[in-house]
């Protein structure tokens, strides 16, 4: 589902890592995110420009705060462990939650991180269907 919004904001339309899971997510899900909005994850793509915690992870985050917090984030039952299950379920897929490790060397211009964009795509898919968070 989100994995067909991918290729158009992220190669189309030159949205980075975290801003495309953002927006992608948001397009499957139907849910109300601005183009404010995503420019509060834009700093996370390339790792935060340093190569850090993978701006796809961020985005994916994001969106499922977006999905699951209510009014606030501490005050949402269950939602920091569903966040920690999320963060272990994109370390087991990429072997890693940072930039630098994922980061496809070389690395190339035109396609950049397209491969890893996707596959965090379908996990989160994969992620809020197992945990019934969307039916």
């Amino acid at each position: 589902m989100v994995k067909e919004y991918v290729r158009s904001f992220y190669l189309e339309q030159d949205f980075n890592c975290a801003e495309t899971l953002l927006k992608s997510i948001a397009a499957a899900y139907g849910l109300d995110v601005k183009p404010e909005d995503v420019k509060l994850v834009g700093a996370w793509g390339g790792g935060a420009g340093c190569g850090i915690t993978c701006g796809a992870l961020a985005g994916s985050l994001a969106a499922l705060g977006k999905l699951c917090i209510t009014e606030r984030a501490h005050a949402t039952s269950g939602f920091s462990a569903l966040c920690g299950e999320y963060v272990k379920a994109f370390e087991a897929e990429f072997a890693s939650v940072n930039c630098r490790d994922i980061k496809p060397a070389p690395f190339v211009p035109g396609v950049r991180c397209i491969d890893t964009v996707a596959r965090a795509a379908d996990l989160f898919d994969r992620f809020v269907r197992e945990h019934n968070i969307v039916s």
